[in-house]
């Protein structure tokens, strides 16, 4: 029996990182404040660990669940730069080391629902493209692997959550494109 009502449950844990993340700087703070030498350094740790927990974890829970972890079917992991969506139809492997584009897709709701379908899409050169909807169990991992897509854009995340679905047709958003090769400059030799 919890003392804590369902809908205070769900607020805490998405904001978990975040609350978790201040109490370590404010503990820091008090630790720090009258400190010097290696404890101060060691608050100070502290500190940037907490604020980094924090700042990772606010941009974690300002990503709108558009229906809940699980809803959509296939399960998601993550592993050693292998993303892996299981699912009965349409599943997919995806080595990270070969994606050119990432994008999220927002699809017109069927019949009857309220949100549309937000569906994460990997591009890879030779291969279709890989869809995975965000309402797959394990889904959160996806924010997990744009960690190692340097540029990669939170707020297009943030923003693609938040859209309302269209009337007709896809929204796409733009998360990550690799950058066009550039050729190497050719400089003049003298003689």
């Amino acid at each position: 029996m919890s003392f804590i009502r369902p809908e205070a449950q769900v607020i805490v844990a998405r904001w978990r990182d975040v609350i978790i993340g201040g109490v370590m700087m404010a503990c820091a703070l008090v630790i720090g404040a009258g400190a010097a030498g290696l404890v101060w350094i060691m608050a100070a740790l502290l500190f940037l660990l907490g604020a980094g927990l924090a700042v990772t974890g606010w941009q974690r829970a300002r990503i709108a669940s558009r229906g809940g972890a699980g809803v959509a079917p296939g399960l998601v992991e993550l592993d050693e730069r292998q993303l892996s969506y299981l699912a009965g139809e349409g599943g997919a492997i995806v080595v990270l080391s070969e994606v050119n584009r990432i994008e999220i897709e927002i699809a017109p709701p069927p019949e009857g629902a309220v949100a549309g379908d937000m569906i994460w899409v990997f591009r890879r050169m030779g291969h279709p493209p890989a869809r995975i909807p965000a309402d797959a169990l394990g889904a959160d991992r996806l924010i997990d692997a744009l960690a190692g897509f340097s540029g990669a854009s939170y707020e297009n995340v943030i923003r693609a959550s938040r859209s309302p679905a269209p009337e007709q047709g896809k929204a796409h958003f733009l998360i990550w494109q690799r950058p066009l090769p550039t050729a190497p400059l050719v400089r003049p030799t003298l003689h």
